[in-house]
């Protein structure tokens, strides 16, 4: 007899556990907006490339790919794709690193003698080779360092909000276990609701943190590479 009730209370008290997935769908943005909204600056991108604009559309590429990776939607790599696709593009990678776009041009030359530096000086030639290929490959570690920081950024976040989310998984449950005393019932529940407004704050305080950190380093390294141009 006491091993039969000792069944039921064990049943119905995995049936009270908190599912963590849909813990994650209340405290995450649902991702169809996020998708669309995606979907918006990035045709916003293609009208005008503003440093303002790619920021926001790399914040927004980051919200995607956290909540994908959150639920364990492989379409993240899909998102990953579209942002590295993004910062190949010459506009994108003008915007973030202007210094060398905007630099002064020399005094036009004569014609003729144009001609002739372009004909008959090797050393003029290598010289333009040479800052070609200094200029690619300086563009292509600015992308390379920008997704670097971008995915530092998100498994920081990503591991917070885990580590958030567990420990106040694991204090509800605990209470959900004391709600079986009679008469306390309504108190746990007031009490489990409460913890999980202080979890969804905690987590919104975390993400904005890590927002802010994310976004110093980007400016610093556009710093650093506009200081390589100069």
């Amino acid at each position: 007899m006491s091993r039969r009730l000792s069944n039921k209370r064990s049943t119905r008290d995995r049936s009270k556990c908190p599912d963590v997935r849909i813990i994650e769908a209340a405290v995450s943005k649902p991702i169809q907006i996020l998708l669309l909204q995606i979907d918006i600056k990035e045709k916003e991108l293609e009208k005008n490339f503003e440093l303002k604009t790619i920021h926001e559309l790399i914040a927004l590429y980051s919200k995607a790919i956290e909540s994908f990776e959150i639920n364990e939607d492989l379409r993240f790599h899909e998102i990953q794709e579209r942002m590295h696709k993004m910062l190949q593009k010459p506009q994108v990678t003008q915007a973030l690193n202007p210094q060398k776009y905007t630099k002064k041009p020399p005094r036009p030359k004569p014609k003729l003698e144009i001609e002739i530096l372009e004909e008959d000086d090797p050393d003029i030639i290598q010289k333009r080779i040479n800052s070609e290929r200094n200029r690619k490959i300086i563009d292509q570690g600015l992308i390379r360092d920008l997704e670097a920081i971008m995915d530092r950024s998100l498994n920081e976040k990503v591991n917070k909000i885990s580590e958030i989310k567990i420990a106040y998984e694991v204090q509800m449950r605990e209470l959900e276990g004391q709600g079986e005393i009679e008469g306390q019932q309504g108190l746990i529940v007031k009490v489990m609701e409460q913890m999980k407004y202080d979890m969804d704050e905690e987590i919104e305080k975390v993400s904005q943190e890590l927002d802010l950190k994310r976004q110093e380093e980007i400016r610093k390294l556009r710093e650093e590479y506009v200081k390589i141009n100069m």
